[in-house]
């Protein structure tokens, strides 16, 4: 089973890669979660399904592979690891990863945390969002990301 919001661009892709899945052989339900449950939390922890949502272990939202953030009834499902993975030496590489504070040492840090995420394929990225911008080169002052900051551009 696919898990989906009920968003247009998610009934896309959740098609396409149900689509995908099928012509390889692997029997798939798409089911798109009703958007009066979008937001119960039970629901979602305990739905058997692979579930198509982002930043999971990536970049500023690591926190949400370890122990911490799983998803359980003390905490009434709040928790940002959806998948339940739980692991003390993916914690520990969190941990000193938001404690460090040499940049080449927490990089060095966040490189093992990937490797580890890869690995153990603790999450499994079937497709990236992107957002392409041209910026010509007489465009100065342009922070990113490349929206909500026009009223400080400058064109040189």
């Amino acid at each position: 089973m696919l898990v989906l919001r009920p968003l247009d661009t998610d009934k896309q892709i959740g098609t396409s890669i149900a689509d995908y899945w099928r012509r390889m052989g692997v029997a798939t339900d798409l089911v798109i979660i009703p958007p009066a449950r979008t937001s119960d939390t039970e629901y979602r922890a305990k739905f058997p399904a692979f579930d198509m949502g982002g930043n999971f272990g990536v970049g500023n939202n690591l926190r949400s592979v370890t122990k911490a953030e799983v998803r359980t009834p003390e905490n009434k499902y709040q928790g940002q690891n959806r998948g339940g993975y739980v692991n003390d030496a993916l914690d520990e590489l969190v941990h000193r990863y938001y404690v460090t504070i040499p940049f080449s040492e927490r990089q060095v840090i966040a490189g093992q945390i990937q490797e580890h995420i890869t690995d153990q394929i603790v999450t499994m990225f079937l497709y990236y969002n992107t957002n392409p911008a041209f910026i010509a080169k007489r465009l100065a002052n342009i922070a990113l990301p490349y929206y909500g900051n026009a009223q400080l551009w400058d064109v040189l």
